[in-house]
Protein backbone atom coordinates (compact mmCIF):
# COMPACT_ATOMS: atom_id res chain seq x y z
CA UNK A 1 0.00 0.00 0.00
CA UNK A 2 1.45 3.23 -1.20
CA UNK A 3 1.71 6.26 1.71
CA UNK A 4 -1.19 8.25 0.07
CA UNK A 5 -3.41 5.00 0.86
CA UNK A 6 -2.07 4.69 4.40
CA UNK A 7 -2.89 8.32 5.03
CA UNK A 8 -6.43 7.62 3.66
CA UNK A 9 -6.82 5.11 5.63
CA UNK A 10 -5.63 6.70 8.94
CA UNK A 11 -7.97 9.42 8.95
CA UNK A 12 -11.07 6.86 9.31
CA UNK A 13 -12.50 6.29 11.90
CA UNK A 14 -14.72 3.09 13.29
CA UNK A 15 -18.14 3.46 12.85
CA UNK A 16 -20.69 2.01 15.57
CA UNK A 17 -22.93 -0.70 14.10
CA UNK A 18 -21.10 -1.66 10.85
CA UNK A 19 -18.95 -4.32 10.96
CA UNK A 20 -18.18 -5.27 7.77
CA UNK A 21 -16.97 -1.52 6.98
CA UNK A 22 -15.29 -1.36 10.38
CA UNK A 23 -13.43 -4.88 9.15
CA UNK A 24 -12.53 -3.87 6.20
CA UNK A 25 -11.10 -0.74 7.52
CA UNK A 26 -9.29 -2.69 9.89
CA UNK A 27 -7.26 -4.87 6.94
CA UNK A 28 -7.36 -1.57 4.51
CA UNK A 29 -9.43 -3.44 2.28
CA UNK A 30 -12.03 -1.38 1.93
CA UNK A 31 -14.68 -2.21 -1.09
CA UNK A 32 -17.58 -0.43 -2.60
CA UNK A 33 -19.90 -2.63 -0.56
CA UNK A 34 -18.13 -2.09 2.73
CA UNK A 35 -17.89 1.69 2.13
CA UNK A 36 -21.85 1.47 0.99
CA UNK A 37 -22.66 -0.16 4.18
CA UNK A 38 -21.68 2.78 5.91
CA UNK A 39 -22.56 5.60 4.54
CA UNK A 40 -25.53 6.41 6.88
CA UNK A 41 -22.92 6.72 9.19
CA UNK A 42 -21.71 10.86 10.47
CA UNK A 43 -17.95 11.16 8.88
CA UNK A 44 -15.89 14.54 9.35
CA UNK A 45 -14.84 16.92 6.90
CA UNK A 46 -11.25 15.06 6.21
CA UNK A 47 -12.81 11.46 6.64
CA UNK A 48 -15.60 12.15 3.80
CA UNK A 49 -12.39 13.51 1.81
CA UNK A 50 -10.05 10.08 2.27
CA UNK A 51 -13.37 7.95 1.76
CA UNK A 52 -13.99 9.40 -1.39
CA UNK A 53 -10.26 9.17 -2.62
CA UNK A 54 -10.50 5.63 -1.50
CA UNK A 55 -14.24 5.11 -2.90
CA UNK A 56 -12.39 6.00 -6.85
CA UNK A 57 -10.07 3.40 -6.28
CA UNK A 58 -12.30 0.81 -5.32
CA UNK A 59 -14.55 1.62 -7.97
CA UNK A 60 -12.20 1.70 -10.54
CA UNK A 61 -10.84 -1.70 -9.60
CA UNK A 62 -14.31 -3.03 -9.28
CA UNK A 63 -16.14 -1.94 -11.92
CA UNK A 64 -14.31 -3.66 -14.90
CA UNK A 65 -14.96 -7.53 -13.34
CA UNK A 66 -18.96 -6.39 -12.25
CA UNK A 67 -19.79 -4.98 -15.73
CA UNK A 68 -18.44 -8.11 -17.10
CA UNK A 69 -19.83 -10.37 -14.17
CA UNK A 70 -23.00 -8.75 -15.47
CA UNK A 71 -23.46 -10.01 -18.75
CA UNK A 72 -22.33 -13.32 -17.46
CA UNK A 73 -25.19 -13.39 -14.91
CA UNK A 74 -27.66 -12.63 -17.16
CA UNK A 75 -27.52 -16.20 -18.82
CA UNK A 76 -29.91 -18.07 -16.97
CA UNK A 77 -31.42 -15.04 -15.14
CA UNK A 78 -32.02 -14.68 -11.85
CA UNK A 79 -29.25 -17.45 -10.13
CA UNK A 80 -27.67 -16.54 -6.84
CA UNK A 81 -24.95 -15.96 -8.86
CA UNK A 82 -27.04 -12.93 -11.15
CA UNK A 83 -28.36 -12.03 -7.52
CA UNK A 84 -24.70 -11.52 -6.49
CA UNK A 85 -23.77 -9.00 -8.75
CA UNK A 86 -27.15 -7.47 -8.75
CA UNK A 87 -26.61 -6.57 -5.35
CA UNK A 88 -22.95 -5.65 -5.57
CA UNK A 89 -23.96 -3.08 -8.05
CA UNK A 90 -26.81 -1.77 -6.24
CA UNK A 91 -23.90 -1.00 -3.56
CA UNK A 92 -21.47 0.65 -6.10
CA UNK A 93 -24.50 3.15 -7.77
CA UNK A 94 -24.92 3.83 -3.58
CA UNK A 95 -21.37 5.17 -3.32
CA UNK A 96 -20.84 6.59 -6.73
CA UNK A 97 -24.34 8.46 -6.16
CA UNK A 98 -22.82 9.63 -2.77
CA UNK A 99 -19.66 10.83 -3.34
CA UNK A 100 -21.35 12.45 -6.92
CA UNK A 101 -19.19 10.19 -9.75
CA UNK A 102 -21.59 11.20 -12.60
CA UNK A 103 -19.98 9.69 -15.18
CA UNK A 104 -19.82 6.52 -13.86
CA UNK A 105 -22.73 6.67 -12.34
CA UNK A 106 -24.18 7.15 -15.79
CA UNK A 107 -22.71 4.04 -17.00
CA UNK A 108 -23.59 1.91 -14.02
CA UNK A 109 -27.21 2.91 -14.11
CA UNK A 110 -27.46 1.90 -17.94
CA UNK A 111 -25.69 -1.36 -17.15
CA UNK A 112 -28.57 -2.23 -14.36
CA UNK A 113 -31.47 -1.07 -16.74
CA UNK A 114 -30.24 -3.32 -19.57
CA UNK A 115 -29.25 -6.07 -16.92
CA UNK A 116 -32.70 -6.14 -15.38
CA UNK A 117 -34.66 -5.23 -18.03
CA UNK A 118 -37.69 -7.93 -18.26
CA UNK A 119 -36.15 -9.59 -15.44
CA UNK A 120 -38.30 -8.07 -12.79
CA UNK A 121 -41.19 -10.18 -11.07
Amino acid sequence: MNELQEYWYSCLKEKSGKDFYNYCLKTKTLCTTAIASALDASFTEEEKISLSCISFEAVETEIGPLLFNLRRASYPPQDDFDTDQVYQLDQMIKVVEFFKIEFILRILKEAQRVHTFGMES
